[in-house]
């Protein structure tokens, strides 16, 4: 009887480990976007804070080291960077705060303006260049984000 016990209580904690480290990783996607060989997740963790990330392939849908630059413009007309980001086979994990703090200067202009936010979309500029063996090659894309699904999401 004591030694099952002494091999079953090690086997619950790796069990009560998994579970545990499963639920804390969990994603909700709140806003994925695609466009081309850019894909924009914006996800909310079950117990961790928002994470907005960039992944980016290659034309044959390979995935290389790339460095993002990511730009906002902003209701002011001033075009709002939010940073340079590396990332490695092609995943870039993007400071959410920053991306918060510009769209929710976004919502307050649009419900001063009186506008409906759930048919804004916003345009985040994504500046890329993908180190692939053959060479460095640069994007750039724009991808619309639902300000009111993103910022639902808060």
């Amino acid at each position: 009887m004591g030694r099952r016990i002494l091999i079953l209580i090690p086997i619950l904690l790796l069990m009560f480990n998994v579970v545990v480290n499963a639920l804390i990783n969990i994603e909700a996607p709140i806003e994925v976007c695609t466009y081309g060989n850019v894909t924009v997740n914006y996800l909310r963790g079950l117990f961790s804070e928002q994470v907005f990330r960039v992944i980016i392939r290659d034309s044959l849908n390979g995935a290389y080291s790339v460095v993002v630059t990511i730009y906002v413009w902003m209701p002011n007309r001033e075009v709002k960077e939010l940073g340079t980001y590396l990332g490695d086979a092609g995943v870039v994990y993007i400071n959410a705060t920053k991306l918060l703090t510009a769209f929710k200067e976004w919502r307050d202009y649009l419900l001063n303006k009186g506008c409906n936010l759930n048919l804004i979309n916003i345009g985040v500029i994504i500046l890329a260049s993908i180190h692939t063996p053959q060479g460095v090659y640069a994007i750039i894309k724009t991808v619309p984000l639902n300000l009111a699904k993103i910022l639902g999401g808060l």
